[in-house]
């Protein structure tokens, strides 16, 4: 058998069982609805999705393998300290509860910080997803100068309900 036989065979066999691994647990890449003027950027990484506007603002998804099953409450509480006590953002509001398209609580909470001396908002979106064997931590995040941020946080946090799967 030939390399290029045995790499395709390989390969072919990776993704049956990625498939398969999604189909079981019911949970696989984020997606969300966005408005037109986001463009939703093509990165080829199963366990993201980002989408960027004209001017400047960015929305992503990541999710992380969770092998200490952390509760969402601590997983919130431990991402809001270390924006506010470790990286300087400060909060607006209160933490808010958000439910993705599954009907998965979450929280949401929105900050302000400084980069490169702009005033940013950002908005973190927050979920603890149990599957099959083990948890996944999905964060969305927003941010963009505040003028770009105020234009657009509503739409964001109604695409936060769309979240997938």
């Amino acid at each position: 058998m030939s390399c290029r036989v045995a790499d395709l065979s390989l390969r072919s066999a990776l993704c049956a069982a990625l498939v398969l691994l999604t189909a079981c647990t019911g949970f696989g890449p984020p997606k969300a609805d966005l408005p037109r003027d986001f463009l939703v950027l093509d990165r080829h990484e199963p366990s993201t999705f980002e989408a960027t506007t004209a001017d400047g603002a960015r929305f992503l998804v990541r999710d992380f393998v969770d092998r200490d099953e952390g509760t969402l409450a601590f997983w919130s509480a431990a991402l809001h300290d270390d924006l506010v006590e470790h990286r300087g953002y400060e909060p607006v509001g209160d933490a808010a509860s958000v439910r993705d398209s599954a009907g998965r609580e979450g929280t949401v909470r929105t900050y302000r910080t400084r980069y490169e001396g702009v005033e940013h908002g950002y908005l973190t979106g927050l979920w603890v997803i149990e599957t099959s064997g083990q948890h996944w931590i999905r964060v969305a995040e927003f941010t963009a100068p505040t003028e770009e941020f105020e234009a657009h946080v509503a739409t964001v946090r109604a695409a936060l309900a769309t979240l997938q799967p």
